[in-house]
């Protein structure tokens, strides 16, 4: 008996011990854990929100929705903790989403075909309001280059969305810039002593490889100017400084 006594009290102590070193293990856990600000997530979505709060270690769980006919379905109504709020590593934020009403987010249409975009606008509730086109080397013909309003903006429900698509290349002897940014200088050069035009370029450090443009001016498909010329500017690989050797002592 007295031997099933001691067997019984040596487990009770060894059951206190791995609680007390639990309990120090979840407090050092804690207190080693950093402090973040909690973003504002207010009119994200919910994937949108969940990526934000991951990137700071932060949780999320979604407390309901409510409608909301000034924010669209799906969007970010209210936090707890509030943005600005400094929280530890690990906080679950909660989050209410709206369940809309009469606003929703243009969709983005800008390469579709003109048919495709009018059953995605038909399909939003929203209506087909004036369509433009002009010239374009990027998009072939008939293909959306410019919406207004843009991708993504809110608007009401039965809202017009004016378009712009493409003629295709330009007959009328007109020159379109084309949209060199990402390629080598020497593809502009080539173009440039086709049609007899003028380049000027500036170099700027980049990761990129030399000689590839970083931007340019006029824009692609916009016009070129007859007489003036088109600009560059074109990458110059950055190198890292060498790193200089410690002095040691005598």
């Amino acid at each position: 008996m007295i031997k099933r006594a001691e067997w019984v009290a040596l487990g009770i102590v060894s059951l206190l011990v791995l609680i007390l070193t639990l309990n120090w293990a979840i407090r050092a856990s804690v207190h080693s854990q950093k402090d973040v600000v909690v973003p504002n997530l207010n009119g994200q979505s919910l994937l949108q929100a969940l990526d934000t709060l991951s990137k700071l270690n932060l949780g999320l769980k979604q407390d309901g929705a409510e409608n909301n006919a000034s924010v669209p379905s799906g969007t970010v109504l209210r936090q707890q903790p509030p943005a600005g709020m400094p929280v530890r590593e690990g906080k679950i934020i909660r989050v209410t989403l709206s369940q809309g009403g009469e606003s929703i987010f243009t969709p983005d249409l800008i390469g579709q075909s003109l048919r495709s975009a009018e059953i995605a606008l038909r399909l939003n509730g929203v209506g087909l309001g004036e369509v433009e086109s002009r010239p374009s080397l990027k998009y072939e013909k008939d293909i959306v280059i410019s919406q207004d309003p843009k991708p993504k903006t809110i608007i009401e429900k039965n809202s017009l969305v004016h378009l712009t698509v493409s003629e295709g290349a330009p007959k009328d002897g007109s020159i379109l810039m084309p949209d060199f940014v990402g390629k080598n200088i020497g593809t502009a050069d080539a173009w440039s002593k086709e049609k007899n035009i003028k380049i000027e370029t500036v170099t700027e450090e980049s990761p990129q490889e030399d000689g590839i443009i970083l931007r340019q001016s006029p824009s692609a498909d916009d016009a070129v100017q007859n007489g003036l010329p088109v600009s560059f500017v074109i990458s110059k690989k950055s190198v890292a400084a060498p790193l200089t050797p410690k002095a040691t002592g005598q």
